[in-house]
């Protein structure tokens, strides 16, 4: 065993050192600590950042989306699975006369048109609809042609329907001038 007359003197010493080496370690965990929590910074920068450009794409997106839908020449109409509205472009809101938003709303209640709703149960049930024609209510008695598909998500699941509108109205006009511009004639030439 080691006199206790030797370790006195050295108790001092190896406080000081025992305190040095806390010191130390506190120096060394404080640069850790910083290193970490800079890391960390960057780290929530950077997914900010890329948080900013996904938003940013989005917008852009959905802007450059809205803007074709706002520029084609037939109505357009999203529905989701349960059969309310998701978009409806502002062709298809003329054609139907539709006024305020209807985003969200049935498509029954907001188009008010039985045959289009028994036209959507179908395409619900898995049918893809091509060139039904449709006469919507109204003074003007338009004459619409409408292409309709279900969509699906990648387990295919029904996700809800795309219905496209074209406008009939002109063609059919035009076709009603003809046919009587030719029982005329012919009816001029019989007599």
């Amino acid at each position: 065993s080691v006199p206790r007359t030797l370790i006195r003197p050295m108790w001092p010493f190896l406080t000081l050192l025992a305190a040095a080496g806390m010191v130390a370690l506190h120096i060394w965990w404080r640069g850790r600590h910083a290193r970490l929590q800079e890391h960390l910074d960057r780290a929530g920068r950077e997914a900010a950042d890329a948080l900013d450009e996904q938003r940013r794409l989005e917008a852009q997106q959905h802007a450059t989306t809205r803007l074709i839908l706002e520029r084609i020449s037939e109505g357009v109409l999203l529905l989701d699975a349960a059969g309310r509205i998701q978009l409806a472009n502002p062709v298809l809101e003329r054609m139907f006369g539709l006024t305020g938003d209807v985003h969200g709303r049935m498509l029954s209640e907001s188009l008010r048109s039985p045959e289009l709703a028994a036209l959507a149960a179908q395409v619900a049930q898995g049918k893809t609809v091509s060139e039904h024609e449709l006469y919507l209510p109204g003074l003007d008695r338009r004459c619409v042609a409408v292409n309709a598909e279900a969509l699906a998500d990648t387990q295919g699941q029904p996700e809800g329907m795309l219905l496209v509108f074209h406008d009939l109205t002109e063609i059919k006009r035009l076709e009603n001038t003809r046919q009587e511009f030719v029982a005329n004639v012919s009816h001029e030439l019989r007599t």
